[in-house]
């Protein structure tokens, strides 16, 4: 570019100030006393950074060094947001454009300053504020909306559009168009909040959903006001949206969290409760009933302690799937601890009704829990303890329910399990009964109201005396007699068999220790071992341990164990059971038939003789096909080199048929009633 004439560039209304490559200044024209308040005199020769404001000066010097390199026509920064500095130290708003010439050989930039307006400066902040309040909003994910109720037009920011995922060239901007972009559940309560905010003058706010173009859904709050004119007519309404999706996923998860346990996937406590208060108050207003079941898985603890918490949760999960597929509409579905699921009824007319279909629903409940699960060494058999509690008969809130029905399980559970009981009050007095007998266990054994009677087990091909079983009996100081099949389940329910299998165990080896004294006769004493003793690692030492203590032989004792629960785990109590044999002791399996041994593991376990369960005696005499299942286990034991022993023996007529079979004893009434140790030295020494 050539330098026009100096005589020119002093016609011009815009600042001209010449910069050297240096950056001083070379020459200004005669507008800058005007513009900035000095003479030409006090500026050439001197640093352009001098008009520079001080903020600024580094930033200014990088960018002249870039325009003295290349060169070329520009505006600097869009023509705002720049300042010079005025002879009185203020700063002056200006724009500045730049372009370069040549001169004998020297490089010059040539800079024109003009003064902004007020209306370019009020554009200038006005357009600031603008982007300011975009970006805000973005950062926000607020939008703002204005809605000219009157022409049917809506302005939306830029963010707004974004949020309702629109583009302003396709969008038709009016109230329809606005109502169209909400989710079609949520479409009417926007229209309702809208309208009451039109002709009640309420506020308006409303969280809803929309549905983008792509498909997408988001969660908004949204909020406005009312303009009216003078006359109170809705001329306008102004509001603001903002985009909580993220906050509403958040909570939606946390809410999840909260309601839903975490393994298997299913409402846990707190949303059954929930949804028993839910359901208490629609069927206290519609007069209806429904029925809560407790359901509490049986065996389930086997797989926890033999295969770790890892599988017991898969196997729960995988259950809880199996349950949500399997109950019908109408009903709910809750963990709400350990093992223990909720399933709620859906409702019915009357507790007749409620009854007839919560039968029929739990016997089918049953059979679909029933399962096998096999492990390595281990087979456990899954079934179920279902207790009933019926609204409003049995409770009429959560915890009423919950507690009745949990009742009713537990009177399965402390009896044949795999079953259902439907709750009554006779339950809650004999829970509390058993809840007593529990805490007076430990209570008995060291005030010594536990002792051990003895029944005799007869040689049927001498009639001589061969050994006994001992039998526990526990005469409490208040409430009598208690029979071992109430007080036995409870022991092993509560964690205190152990004890009072140990208590049994010492009696047996003072009773062989005193019988020495007695007779010469040699005797065997059965005495009866839980699956919680023989699972605990120290039971052979102990066992060996008391037998020395009492200077007894092994082969005075015979331990019993029956025989559903010795195959659970069965490999490794096969291994427990070797060792105790190699010790010297015997092994009985208790109640042979009532189990479901198979003949592989028969041949597999340790043990000398098999105990014919006394319902099969009971019809011995009355039925071919029990008579004809005794002689197959007899001759079963034979092929497999065991004795049998028949127990629950009360008539002749059942010893000689047991006789004539080949069974080697027998243990009953008719022989001997279990007695005390005294009674049994006077009978039989």
């Amino acid at each position: 570019m050539q330098l026009p004439s100096k005589q020119l560039l002093n016609l011009i209304s815009d600042t001209v100030i010449i910069v050297n490559q240096q950056g001083d200044i070379h020459w200004v024209n005669d507008n800058i006393k005007e513009s900035l308040g000095y003479t030409a005199d006090e500026l050439v020769g001197t640093s352009i950074d001098n008009l520079v404001p001080k903020r600024t000066r580094n930033k200014h010097e990088s960018l002249r060094n870039s325009f003295t390199k290349k060169p070329n026509k520009r505006t600097m920064n869009d023509g705002v947001g720049l300042s010079a500095i005025h002879k009185n130290h203020q700063e002056i708003p200006v724009s500045i454009e730049l372009n370069h010439f040549e001169e004998l050989g020297a490089k010059f930039t040539l800079c024109s300053l003009r003064l902004l307006t007020e209306k370019e400066l009020i554009t200038s902040t006005i357009q600031k504020l603008h982007e300011r309040l975009e970006y805000s909003q973005t950062l926000a994910h607020v939008g703002t909306w204005d809605w000219d109720i009157v022409n049917d037009t809506l302005v939306w920011t830029d963010e707004a559009y974004r949020i309702y995922g629109a583009k302003p060239q396709e969008f038709p901007a009016t109230y329809d168009a606005f109502i169209d972009t909400i989710h079609s559940d949520d479409r009417q309560s926007v229209i309702d909040e809208i309208n009451d905010a039109l002709n009640f003058n309420k506020p308006y706010n409303i969280q809803h959903r929309v549905v983008k173009a792509s498909g997408e859904i988001a969660t908004v709050l949204e909020r406005g006001h009312i303009i009216r004119n003078e006359s109170g007519q809705p001329t306008r309404m102004i509001g603001a949206v903002l985009d909580i999706t993220q906050l509403s996923d958040s909570k939606n998860k946390l809410k999840r969290l909260a309601h839903y346990d975490d393994i298997t996937q299913v409402p846990n406590r707190v949303l059954c409760r929930e949804e028993i208060d839910t359901r208490i108050e629609h069927a206290r207003s519609n007069k209806k009933t429904f029925a809560l079941l407790y359901i509490d898985l049986d065996n389930f603890k086997n797989i926890n302690d033999t295969q770790g918490h890892l599988v017991g949760d898969e196997f729960l999960h995988h259950l809880a799937q199996k349950l949500s597929s399997f109950i019908t509409e109408g009903m709910f579905l809750a963990r709400i601890g350990g093992d223990e699921f909720v399933i709620i009824s859906d409702y019915c007319d009357d507790e007749s009704e409620t009854s007839h279909k919560c039968i029929d629903f739990c016997q089918k409940l049953n059979a679909f829990i029933t399962t096998k699960k096999s492990y390595e060494s281990l087979t456990v058999d899954i079934t179920a303890s279902i207790g009933v509690a019926f609204y409003p008969n049995h409770g009429t809130n959560f915890k009423s329910l919950l507690s009745a029905a949990d009742q009713a399980m537990y009177q399965v559970k402390n009896k044949q399990k795999n079953n259902y009981a439907i709750y009554h009050p006779n339950i809650e007095e004999k829970r509390l009964r058993e809840l007593q007998l529990i805490s007076d266990i430990a209570k008995g054994l060291e005030e010594d109201q536990f002792t051990v009677h003895y029944q005799a087990k007869q040689n049927l091909k001498t009639n001589e005396l061969i050994g006994c079983e001992a039998l526990i009996r526990w005469q409490h100081p208040i409430m009598g007699n208690i029979p071992p099949l109430e007080f036995i389940s409870l022991a092993e329910n509560a964690g205190l068999i152990i004890p009072l299998g140990q208590f049994v165990l010492e009696q047996s080896c003072l009773f062989v220790k005193e019988w020495r004294i007695h007779s010469e006769k040699p005797i065997v004493v059965s005495v009866n071992v839980s699956v919680q003793q023989l699972n605990t690692i120290d039971f052979k030492n102990k066992v060996l341990e008391t037998i020395n203590h009492y200077g007894i032989s092994t082969n005075e004792i015979e331990l019993e164990i029956t025989e559903s629960m010795l195959m659970e785990n069965i490999e490794a109590k096969i291994q427990t059971l070797k060792e105790l044999r190699a010790m010297g002791l015997s092994i009985s399996i208790d109640d042979f038939g009532t189990g479901y041994s198979s003949l592989s593991y028969l041949q597999k376990l340790p043990i000398d003789t098999l105990k014919i369960d006394k319902s099969f005696i009971d019809l011995l005499t009355s039925s071919d096909d029990t008579a004809w299942l005794v002689a197959s286990t007899i001759s079963l034991a034979l092929g497999l080199k065991l004795n049998t022993i028949a127990e629950g023996v009360e008539t002749q007529e059942q010893k000689s048929i047991l006789s004539s079979l080949g069974c080697n004893a027998i243990q009953g009434y008719f022989y001997s009633k279990p007695i005390e140790k005294n009674d049994f030295f006077l009978k039989f020494k």
